[in-house]
């Protein structure tokens, strides 16, 4: 079927700058293309003319195209982020516009295609800068939020401690002055941790750190954190076990791998009762170290397990002598184990403790 000879007609449709498709209305055979559409799709005009226009379209675009030409209405608005089928079977994305008109009594379909797969590049491009954007931002108002809250409230109980010292007016027993002493020593050491944790955060964030590997003797480092931590678990009576074979040695970057096991030990002691006790155990399995701190703590239920490494998700809790937390150290562990190419995997159930594993690639 000819639509028309006119010249004129068949040069602005022939260099038209989008794909051009005229289909009978009738029965949806191809009856006209121009050259964007050969290129866009790979088919010559004389591949494409009496064939059915669903040969090019994808599922959803067919779902969307109407059965009969008198569904369509005129001037019809544009089918955004349809897809069409070159003749390689490569899908490409397009904006599609459907239009209608008749010749000599003749039903007639105009679709055109507009490629839209830079578009779309770009599009994903501003999505994942507007992800990092807004995790950065939820970094930052976690880290404002530990700054003004998180760290300001030890360092005002320790200036309040040191006042009550300073005033040579008070006579305090020495029982108090040990107590006194033992929970100096705690704050201090929990704020030391917090501020180490906000440092290396704000390197990470940075880009400003590299895991530099060495051997380390992974005994010696777990007695060293466990000694670190003696005093916050002998007030609740908990007991800290080194089951970690002697002499047995892992490649990962000392500082970071301190840093992992440190949070987690001191995660377990905030989050375990009194009379408990809290395991460091290590076991090789198909070339993986796997460091495993465990404890007979509260546990976490599948929820609070999901959100456990998510930025923008706030997972901090009081502990069982009501220690406050920030859910800040385990992001940095989560962080600092793939950085050594590893990770972190947690099993844990309410009332019945938490596994923590860390597990790293064994030479």
């Amino acid at each position: 079927m000819i639509l028309t000879n006119n010249n004129l007609y068949q040069q602005v449709f022939n260099e038209a700058v989008e794909a051009m498709i005229i289909s009978d209305g009738n029965n949806g055979r191809i009856v006209d293309t121009n050259k964007a559409c050969s290129d866009l799709l790979g088919y010559s005009k004389k591949e494409l003319i009496g064939q059915k226009l669903s040969l090019l379209l994808d599922e959803e675009s067919i779902i969307n195209m109407p059965d009969n030409i008198r569904d369509i209405k005129m001037f019809g608005d544009v089918l955004a982020n349809r897809k069409v089928t070159s003749k390689n079977g490569e899908y490409i994305p397009v904006d599609m516009t459907i239009n209608t008109f008749e010749n000599n009594n003749f039903h007639f379909i105009l679709t055109t295609f507009r490629d839209i797969s830079e578009r779309i590049k770009y599009e994903k491009n501003i999505l994942e800068i507007n992800n990092q954007l807004a995790e950065s931002n939820a970094g930052k108002d976690k880290l404002l939020s530990i700054i003004a809250h998180d760290l300001k409230n030890p360092l005002n109980a320790l200036i309040g401690f040191s006042e009550l010292y300073s005033d040579e007016e008070n006579e305090i027993p020495l029982e108090e002055v040990k107590s006194f002493a033992r929970t100096i020593n705690e704050i201090s050491k929990s704020s030391f941790n917090l501020l180490e944790n906000l440092l290396n955060w704000a390197r990470l964030k940075t880009n400003n750190i590299t895991a530099e590997k060495e051997t380390i003797d992974l005994f010696a480092l777990c007695n060293h954190i466990i000694n670190f931590y003696q005093q916050p678990a002998k007030i609740k009576n908990i007991t800290i076990i080194n089951n970690i074979t002697p002499k047995v040695t892992v490649e990962a970057d000392r500082n970071m791998l301190n840093t992992i096991i440190r949070n987690l030990v001191c995660n377990s002691i905030k989050f375990t009762p009194k009379n408990k006790q809290i395991i460091i155990k290590w076991f090789l399995d198909n070339s993986i170290h796997n460091i495993i701190v465990q404890d007979e703590g509260i546990g976490m239920d599948k929820k609070l397990l999901n959100d456990l490494f998510k930025p923008g998700i706030k997972v901090s809790r009081k502990g069982t002598n009501s220690e406050s937390g920030t859910g800040f150290g385990l992001l940095l562990c989560k962080e600092f184990a793939q950085l050594n190419d590893g990770d972190i995997i947690v099993e844990s159930e309410i009332n019945k403790g938490s596994k923590f594993i860390v597990q790293l690639p064994a030479n």
